[in-house]
Order: C-alpha cells, then structure tokens, then sequence
C-alpha cells in the first residue's frame, strides 16, 4: 500500500464531508448560462435574498427555472425543509439528484402528482418574456404551491401577472450577474420585509 493510500484512509468523516461539500461547490459553480435555454444567474445578493423571502413563508419550498436560488437555499439547507428544483437544463439533475425535477413549460402539469399542492412557497423565473410562457407557468405554479408565490420577471409583463396570478409588485428589484437589457421586477401575493 503506498503512502498516499494511507492518507486516504486516514480522514475522518468531517473531513470527507467537507471536501465533497467543496467539490460539489466548484462543480456547481462551473455551470455557466446558457443564453439559449434563456438563463440568466441572479446575482448572490439575489438568490440569497429571494431564499430570505421564501424562507420567510415555510420550509416546503420550490424553485421553478430558479437555480440561482435554489443554489443559495441548498447550501444553507436547514433541518426540515424539503426543497425541489423544477428545471429544464439536465446539467442540475447531476448536482441536485432527488431534489431535481425536470420541467419543460410547453408541458406545464408534466410533473409528479405527489408536488401537487407539496409547497409553501414557489419562487419562480418564466423563461421567456412572452404571454403563452407565463400562462403555461401560472398552471404549473398554481399546481405546486398550498399559498404564497414569488415571480420574478420583466415588469413589461406586470399587467399579465397581476390578472393570471393575482400578485402585486414589490419595490425589490432582482439583480443578474450579467446585466440584462429588461427591467426586472418581484411580484408576490404576500409583504416582503427589505
């Protein structure tokens, strides 16, 4: 046996843990956008934020076409909550295993009938800008959540969300890592503390 096997053998299991939390990190991290699958990463101010507020409404949270923040509420994980990733781009399925869902908007209720009604709280980003991409998304939110809703989106679809989902704009502004062209804004059916 070489010395190098020996010093494999010899870490504990925190030190294995923690190494594994840090390859899992860098793996994460090397995800980059994919422009054409119409990502766009929040900021880590952000995700972080928008975990806060979900955070605040349960701990049975969904993220739909938010990796982003479902990153910074995986890392910070507390005892007890149970978060899903719905998400299009495979890539995530690798990192997030059983808390990955696969999800294509063109097929809203295309999901396991066991997330019907499973969440307190759904944060979700429409891929698109587009009428028929936030209808689709309202079917699949209304699908998953017991109550409260967080969207996040162009304002120029602000009159669509209000009359499909019933939610107000809330002065938070979300922020992407790479500057975009549109304004975004936070719309939820419930006060925000900022």
């Amino acid at each position: 046996m070489s010395e190098d096997e020996d010093d494999v053998r010899m870490l504990s299991p925190e030190v294995m843990k923690a190494l594994q939390e840090f390859y899992t990190e860098r793996e994460e991290q090397s995800i980059e956008e994919n422009w054409q699958l119409s990502q766009f990463w929040y900021t880590p101010e952000t995700a972080e934020r928008l975990a806060n507020i979900a955070r605040s409404q349960g701990s049975q949270i969904c993220c739909l076409s938010t990796p982003t923040a479902f990153q910074a509420l995986y890392c910070t994980r507390k005892d007890g909550e149970k978060l899903v990733l719905l998400e299009f781009d495979k890539r995530f399925h690798d990192l997030y295993n059983n808390d990955f869902v696969f999800y294509d908007y063109n097929d809203p209720l295309a999901i396991p009938d066991t997330l019907k009604g499973a969440f307190d709280v759904v944060i979700a980003d429409p891929p698109f800008l587009a009428e028929e991409c936030l209808e689709k998304v309202t079917k699949t939110i209304r699908f998953l959540t017991k109550k409260s809703i967080v969207l996040c989106t162009g304002v120029v679809m602000k009159t669509l969300v209000e009359s499909l989902l019933k939610l107000r704009e809330t002065s938070y502004k979300p922020q992407h890592a790479r500057k975009l062209g549109n304004d975004f804004g936070c719309f939820t059916n419930f006060d925000i503390n900022l």
